[in-house]
């Protein structure tokens, strides 16, 4: 009796045994089936480009204003009484007046007629004439043959072409190459006269002429651009009236002092 209890517990157990073991395994086929393993991906994981910031652009710094006009009007206190003059000198990288003296009086300026014209030159206007470019730009002071101007209405031509809007790039620099080619001779000798010949370390892109009529003093003008190239300075020039050429040059030495 006893053996054969024995021989039954030992059946159900390798019974129970065997169906675990089935049990277990078909678990774990149908786990497989169910949720299949994930592939792992061999290649690495790709790297983020890091973002280019943009360089920004380089500006050159504005110089600081000066101002001239103390200096401008202690020159022209101490000439001639009875001389009649006019200055206008033009900041142009602050876009401000440096200096001013009897801008508004009408004096004589073959100077800016002939800047004018080479002006019409490099703008190939052949047909168009000083004149219209006077009515274009409204310049009630000015006359189209030279015989009268004054310091605001021809400040106002040079800042016209200052901004020379209507000629190309190769125009505008072969109109400043003669402008400073005035200044030199073919054989390198230093024609500068006048203004010019005061401010010796600018640049002067000028016109420059004086005229003598009926043995009265000498009627100077000079109009055009000066550029301090140490600095990066540019100014616009207007320098009127019975001025002799050392007087002219006087004045370069002072607004020198004053910027350099």
């Amino acid at each position: 009796m006893q053996r054969l209890i024995s021989k039954n517990w030992l059946r159900l157990s390798l019974i129970f045994v065997t169906s675990f073991g089935v049990s277990l395994g078909a678990a774990s086929i149908v786990r497989i089936l169910v949720f299949p393993p994930q592939a792992v991906s061999a290649e690495p994981e790709p790297e983020v480009a890091a973002t280019e910031t943009a360089e920004e652009p380089i500006v050159a710094e504005v110089p600081k204003f000066i101002s001239l006009q103390e200096s401008v009007e202690t020159w022209a206190i101490e000439l001639d009484s009875t001389a009649s003059i006019g200055v206008k000198i033009y900041d142009l990288d602050n876009n401000q007046p440096a200096a001013e003296y009897r801008s508004s009086e009408v004096l004589s300026s073959v100077a800016l007629t002939e800047l004018m014209t080479d002006y019409l030159k490099a703008r190939s206007s052949i047909t168009e004439g000083t004149e219209q470019l006077i009515e274009q730009l409204g310049l009630p002071n000015t006359s189209s043959d030279g015989a009268y101007t004054n310091a605001n209405d021809a400040y106002i031509f040079l800042q016209f072409l200052w901004e020379h809007s209507e000629l190309t790039q190769a125009s505008w620099d072969e109109l400043q190459d003669n402008l400073l080619g005035q200044l030199i001779s073919e054989n390198g000798e230093d024609l500068r006269q006048g203004f010019a010949r005061g401010i010796t370390n600018a640049k002067v892109y000028t016109k420059t002429s004086t005229e003598l009529l009926n043995n009265a003093s000498p009627i100077y003008s000079s109009i055009g651009f000066f550029e301090m190239v140490a600095d990066n300075r540019h100014y616009a020039l207007v320098l009127l009236g019975n001025l002799t050429d050392e007087d002219a040059e006087n004045l370069g030495a002072i607004i020198e002092r004053e910027l350099m």
